[in-house]
């Protein structure tokens, strides 16, 4: 399956053949400098937003987020779009 991130910019303009070029420009801006999920693109129509994201499927899944009790560590679980999980960890330390 094609991840939202594995479209070139090239692949997003043909799919959006119809749209201005500004929103274009948009729609690459919120995914690649924002890392924001199509639907949280609310300077985009919201057909646009729901046509982006039934096209642009994630690269990521998440299963599960676990929180230390001192809130200094996150662990998230994430599913890949094969079926494969993978772990990471967000450490917030000064």
């Amino acid at each position: 399956m094609t991840t939202r991130y594995d479209w070139s910019r090239a692949e997003l303009e043909a799919h959006l053949a119809d749209q201005a070029r500004y929103r274009i420009d948009q729609v690459w801006s919120g995914l690649y400098q924002h890392l924001a999920e199509p639907e949280e693109l609310t300077v985009l129509p919201k057909a646009l937003r729901a046509r982006l994201g039934a096209a642009l499927a994630p690269a990521l899944t998440p299963v599960t987020e676990s929180t230390s009790d001192d809130g200094d560590t996150v662990k998230f679980l994430w599913a890949l779009d094969d079926g494969a999980r993978i772990e990471t960890v967000l450490m917030i330390y000064p």
